[in-house]
C-alpha cells in the first residue's frame, strides 16, 4: 500500500517499467556534474573538450595538457580539474582514458541539439538508424525491443501529425514542395524501407504482434496521406488553372526572378514606369543670371545677417549623494527574497552565486554572522529571525572560488506578530 506522506518516495518505489530503466542510469549521474556550475562559459570551455576524443586514446597527463594548449593555462587546470571530478576523463593507475560510453555521451550532445531543420523523409530515415543502434548496446532482446518500437513509433506517430497539419490547413507551399519535388518519393521509399525491415529483420524480436500491427497501421496512414497531398495538389492545381491559366507559387516566382536577367527584368518593369524627368544641367551662365537677378531685387540698404544665439541659463543644482542603505540591511532581505518558503539552504547556494574570487566569499560569509549576531542582539527590530549554523561536515562545491567547506546552513525563521513593530 503506498504512502502518502512522501508522494515522491512511492513514485520512486514504483515498479513501472521506465522507472525501473531510468534507475539503471543512475551510476552515471556524475557525468552530469560539468552542468552544476553556473558559468555557462566554463561549461562551453569544457565540452570544447571533444577535442579529447577526437584526438587520443589513452593519454598521459602530459599529453592532455598539450591537446588543450589552446586554452590558457588556467582555465585548462579549472577543465580538466571539472572533467575528473565528473568522471569524463579516468586514471586506470597507469595512464588517462576517455570511456566509450563517454565519447557516445558527448557525440550525441553535439550531433542531436546542433542539428539542422529536417525534411520529413529525412526524419524518419534519421529515426529508423537511431532504432537500430538499440541492437549493438548488448541490451537483452526485451530492452532492445521497447527501445526501437518506442524510438520507431514516436517518429512516425510525430510525422504522421505533421501530415495532418498540412493536409488541414491546406498550405499550398508545404503541399506543392511535396507532390512535385523528390521529398513524397524520399518519404514514400523510407516508409517502404521500414515495412521491409520490420518484416525481415525485426519479426522476429517482437514479443507483441499488437507493436507490429501499430507500426504497420502507422506506415499504412502515412502512404494514404501522401496520396491524398496528391489529390489536393490537383484540386488547388484545377482551381488556378481556371483563374489564371497556370498555376503560380511563391517558389516558383523567386526561381524565376533568380535565373532572370537583367534584360528580362527590365523588359517586364519597363512599361510600368513613366520617362524619366529632364534634368537641368547647372552651367556656369546660369549661375551668374540667377545671382544677378536675386541682387536686383534686394533693397540698396539690405544686409542679410545671422541673429545671435539665444542666452542661455545655466541653473546650478545642488548634487546630493546619498548612502543607498545599510549593507547588512541589504542582506537581510536578499536572505529572506531567496529562501522564501524554503526555510533553510546552504550558503554556498545562497549567497557564492556568479562569484570569482575567494575573497568575497569569505567577505559574504562574515557579513553574514555580523547579520545573525546583530539580529539576535535585537529582536524586535525585523520580521524574520535568521541563524548561521555551522555542521562538522565538508561539503564539495564544483563552482565558485571555494572548492570545499563545512556544510553551513543559513535558516530563516518568520517571527511572532510583534516583530517589526
Amino acid at each position: 500500500m503506498l504512502s502518502h506522506n512522501n508522494p515522491r518516495e512511492d513514485d520512486y518505489d514504483s515498479q513501472h517499467d521506465h522507472i525501473v530503466a531510468a534507475k539503471k542510469l543512475e551510476p552515471y549521474y556524475p557525468l552530469f556534474e560539468v552542468f552544476r556550475t553556473r558559468d555557462i562559459k566554463m561549461v562551453t570551455l569544457i565540452l570544447a573538450a571533444r577535442t579529447i576524443y577526437e584526438t587520443l586514446g589513452t593519454f598521459s597527463y602530459f599529453e592532455l595538457d598539450k591537446t588543450l594548449s589552446y586554452l590558457h593555462k588556467k582555465s585548462r587546470q579549472q577543465v580538466i580539474d571539472y572533467l575528473r571530478k565528473s568522471r569524463w576523463i579516468e586514471y586506470n593507475g597507469i595512464d588517462y582514458e576517455m570511456s566509450d560510453r563517454v565519447k557516445s555521451f558527448i557525440y550525441f550532445i553535439f550531433t542531436s541539439l546542433d542539428r539542422n531543420d529536417l525534411s520529413i523523409s529525412q526524419t524518419i530515415d534519421l529515426s529508423l538508424a537511431e532504432a537500430e543502434m538499440s541492437s549493438m548496446y548488448n541490451y537483452s532482446e526485451d530492452v532492445a525491443e521497447d527501445l526501437y518500437v518506442g524510438k520507431l513509433f514516436s517518429a512516425l506517430n510525430n510525422q504522421n501529425g505533421r501530415l495532418d497539419r498540412i493536409i488541414h490547413k491546406r498550405d499550398r507551399q508545404q503541399i506543392w514542395k511535396i507532390v512535385t519535388s523528390s521529398e513524397g518519393k524520399d518519404i514514400v521509399k523510407s516508409i517502404k524501407t521500414i515495412q521491409k525491415k520490420m518484416k525481415d529483420t525485426h519479426s522476429g524480436i517482437f514479443a507483441s504482434i499488437q507493436k507490429q500491427q501499430d507500426i504497420h497501421e502507422l506506415c499504412s496512414q502515412l502512404l494514404n496521406k501522401i496520396s491524398q497531398l496528391g489529390e489536393i495538389c490537383n484540386e488547388l492545381l484545377g482551381e488556378n488553372t481556371r483563374s489564371i491559366g497556370e498555376y503560380i507559387t511563391p517558389d516558383m516566382l523567386d526561381a524565376y526572378l533568380v535565373k532572370a536577367s537583367i534584360e528580362q527584368l527590365a523588359g517586364i518593369a519597363e512599361p510600368y514606369f513613366a520617362a524619366p524627368k529632364q534634368v537641368m544641367q547647372l552651367r556656369e551662365e546660369t549661375i551668374i543670371a540667377k545671382a544677378i537677378t536675386l541682387f536686383n531685387n534686394q533693397p540698396e540698404d539690405y544686409v542679410e545677417t545671422t541673429p545671435p544665439p539665444e542666452p542661455v541659463s545655466f541653473v546650478e543644482e545642488e548634487v546630493v549623494s546619498e548612502i543607498a542603505g545599510n549593507p547588512l540591511d541589504m542582506l537581510y532581505h536578499q536572505i529572506v527574497t531567496r529562501i522564501g518558503i524554503k526555510r533553510e539552504e546552504d550558503i554556498d547556494d545562497l549567497l557564492f552565486e556568479n562569484m570569482d574570487t575567494f575573497g568575497r566569499a569569505v567577505y559574504r560569509t562574515g557579513q553574514t554572522i555580523k547579520l545573525c549576531q546583530d539580529l539576535e542582539s535585537t529582536p524586535d527590530r525585523k520580521d524574520h529571525k535568521i541563524t548561521f549554523e555551522v555542521r562538522d561536515e565538508m561539503k564539495s562545491i564544483y563552482y565558485g572560488p571555494v572548492e570545499e567547506m563545512n556544510r553551513t546552513t543559513v535558516k530563516c525563521v518568520k517571527g511572532p506578530d510583534n516583530y517589526g513593530k
